[in-house]
């Protein structure tokens, strides 16, 4: 069974949220009756650019037809496109979703990646006309065929959402990488764990097949190539193997305790008990106490496997078998997982992760280094408050809740100096709320969404903003041995000026 995706939001979010879209489709509207003097329309393209964190949003938007846009991605990073501005036959500015309206459309995507274009294509409905003029960027950015346009809107939305994270800004471990505060914690001195593991296959660019048992399986989208990213973790039963095209290792051996099979960018068949597998996260042991077969041929742009080994004492690891990038609901928005759970769940009277084949052995995961995102720059002497949207998931293991784990820090957000290392402010989410949100068994995904609030040093600098994930639990005794999937979705920020 494949577990996809439950909104679980705060009032208070989706009452700012909603207030903010009204105003801004109300201010673009009186757009309309302020410029009524000025021709709107013209053929001439039109370019704006924004900085977005990996690149320059720079696009051209050209009227082909009254009823067509080429929009040209001449920038630096991908832009997803997410509204329209359309001109109807009664003269009115209006902002349209390209998701909800029916009206208007894009081809062959949302997403126009540097170098190439995509089509907005906007319907009469037999009683109204729509003559698109431009196009929204999911960080709020206008891009249209008049410049007085796209400088009213951006002018009249008041306080603009930037986008930090979200969309197809982050695809793949190798573009997460950017992110990283510290980005020799993806190979050493990240996690501890009672489980060892060894790198047994790193490849890239090959061909590939697999049979494998899985206690857990995330599969997701690049929306970029349109290929798969896929993290399966178990233990190895007779007849599993990973094939690279020139090792093939067994994991009845190798992987008889635990294994982490990490596959980037795959194209083929991939199948999860005989089914074609779609994009979402299988929890396999979880939910039925039995392993998942998954069959998989094809190729892939990256491939590693990591094995046990036959080392019984506990070792520091790096990242990279415990991080997933993909988008798991089909939305072209990619999260990023931080995975400490392997097989079981568990109480306070017993262990919560225990590899079942061989009893009690335990395979226990905690950080010793949180997971620290750079998302994005503020200038202190510009701005005085930031807040920051954080869209997110969380789930862990424990059964018996705070009976089972003390409360600890699971998520933080902030600000960093980049040139001391010192944390100015940060706000935190602990476990003793954040186990509210989250069913144990059945697993599911429940997007959780938090507003933060933070207070930014009046000095004339770059501080760098973070956010932050960790799994603070190893284990004492029966207790405090939690393991974790914690998903980010989106991370979007409004500033307020000195």
């Amino acid at each position: 069974m494949v577990v996809r995706c439950v909104v679980v939001c705060r009032r208070g979010v989706g009452e700012a949220v909603a207030a903010t879209i009204a105003f801004a489709l109300l201010s673009i509207a009186l757009a309309y009756v302020i410029l009524n003097a000025v021709p709107l329309l013209s053929n001439a393209p039109s370019t704006a650019t924004g900085a977005v964190l990996g690149g320059v949003e720079q696009l051209v938007v050209i009227m082909r037809k009254d009823t067509v846009l080429e929009v040209v991605n001449v920038g630096s990073a991908p832009a997803k496109v997410e509204g329209v501005v359309v001109v109807n036959s009664s003269g009115d500015i209006v902002v349209m979703s390209i998701a909800s309206s029916g009206i208007c459309t894009s081809t062959p995507s949302g997403v126009a990646v540097p170098g190439s274009s995509i089509f907005v294509v906007c319907n009469s409905t037999g009683v109204v006309d729509y003559k698109p003029v431009g196009v929204v960027t999911e960080g709020g950015r206008v891009f249209a065929i008049s410049s007085r346009i796209e400088a009213y809107a951006e002018k009249a939305t008041g306080i603009p959402i930037i986008v930090l994270y979200g969309g197809v800004k982050v695809s793949s471990t190798s573009t997460l990488v950017e992110l990283l505060y510290d980005r020799s914690m993806l190979y050493s001195n990240a996690i501890n764990t009672t489980m060892p593991m060894t790198l047994s296959i790193d490849s890239s660019s090959t061909s590939m097949s697999a049979r494998v048992n899985a206690s857990l399986v995330i599969v997701g989208l690049n929306p970029i190539s349109n290929k798969l990213n896929l993290l399966a973790i178990g233990f190895g039963a007779s007849g599993n193997y990973v094939y690279d095209g020139r090792t093939n290792v067994s994991l009845a051996r190798a992987g008889a305790l635990r294994y982490r099979l990490k596959v980037e960018g795959f194209a083929g068949t991939l199948q999860i008990n005989n089914a074609d597998a779609s994009p979402g996260i299988y929890p396999c042991y979880i939910n039925t106490g039995k392993q998942c077969r998954v069959t998989m041929t094809g190729t892939a742009d990256a491939i590693k496997l990591y094995t046990n080994t036959t080392s019984t004492a506990p070792q520091v690891t790096g990242l990279d078998p415990y991080l997933f990038v993909g988008d798991i609901d089909a939305d072209n928005n990619t999260e990023t997982i931080f995975i400490t759970q392997d097989f079981t769940v568990g109480r306070s009277s017993t262990f919560n992760d225990i590899n079942p084949q061989f009893g009690q052995r335990l395979a226990l995961d905690s950080s010793l280094k949180p997971v620290r995102l750079i998302v994005g720059t503020v200038r202190g002497s510009q701005y005085s408050t930031a807040v920051l949207s954080i869209r997110f998931f969380y789930w862990d293991n424990s059964q018996d809740d705070v009976s089972d784990n003390d409360n600890r820090v699971i998520m933080r957000a902030g600000l960093v100096d980049p040139v001391t290392g010192d944390v100015r402010y940060s706000v935190s989410l602990s476990y003793y709320e954040l186990c509210r949100y989250r069913n144990v068994v059945p697993f599911q995904v429940s997007y959780i969404a938090k507003d933060f609030l933070v207070y930014i040093p009046n000095e004339d600098k770059e501080f760098q903003i973070f956010v932050e994930l960790v799994d603070p639990y190893s284990n004492t005794g029966y207790r405090n041995d939690a393991d974790i999937l914690l998903g980010l979705s989106y991370v979007g920020m409004t500033l307020t000026s000195r």
